[in-house]
């Protein structure tokens, strides 16, 4: 049979115990509210077949410093045979979240220095009349690249390149159509002209 003192000194030993437990539980729950208060996480859907990828930076429009990164890529459902929707889970870094309201946009660009990425990033554009962002805001997403090609090339240069052969080229087969239709007509008019001169 145990002493009354060993059963005071066993009883404070699971006191101790489930203080520190419950210590233990509460600083967990605290960090992790820290770490999330510490960003926030926005969604953006973007058409594309070849998305950032997962750690892919963010940055603010004309800035090279990352605001955060790409947590997670997912191919949007009815896309599975030609894999061109994509939904981005990007966490934005406070104290940068607060600089951004629920209209501003997200562009997924192939050129450029935010973070020094060598690959397709994000860059986004901060609105002027919609609410703060929280966890799980979507913002609308757009591509700036054109990614169907074996190289990316930037919207705007591909954009130019089209314009050039939809009008440059385009003036340049009409011209030479013209050419064939008149050289055409001439040598008609020569044929008649030579029969004529035969049958007198």
């Amino acid at each position: 049979m145990r002493s009354p003192q060993t059963l005071v000194t066993s009883t404070l030993v699971v006191l101790l115990t489930a203080v520190t437990v419950s210590f233990s539980i509460r600083s967990l729950v605290a960090a992790q509210s820290a770490a999330a208060s510490r960003s926030k996480e926005v969604r953006t859907h973007l058409a594309t077949t070849l998305p950032p990828g997962q750690g892919a930076p963010i940055c603010f429009e004309g800035s090279d410093e990352p605001i955060g990164r790409v947590s997670g890529v997912n191919l949007l459902p009815g896309h599975e045979k030609y894999r061109d929707a994509w939904e981005l889970i990007v966490e934005i870094n406070e104290p940068f979240a607060k600089r951004i309201s629920a209209d501003s946009v997200i562009y997924a660009e192939g050129l450029g220095n935010c973070g020094q990425s060598p690959s397709p990033f994000l860059e986004i554009t901060t609105g002027e009349t919609g609410p703060p962002i929280v966890n799980g805001t979507m913002l609308q997403g757009s591509v700036e690249y054109v990614a169907d090609v074996a190289i990316m090339i930037p919207r705007s240069r591909w954009q130019q390149l089209m314009d050039w052969v939809e009008m440059d080229v385009g003036f340049l087969w009409l011209e030479v159509a013209g050419v064939i239709t008149v050289a055409g007509t001439v040598i008609m008019v020569l044929l008649v002209r030579r029969r004529r001169a035969q049958s007198r």
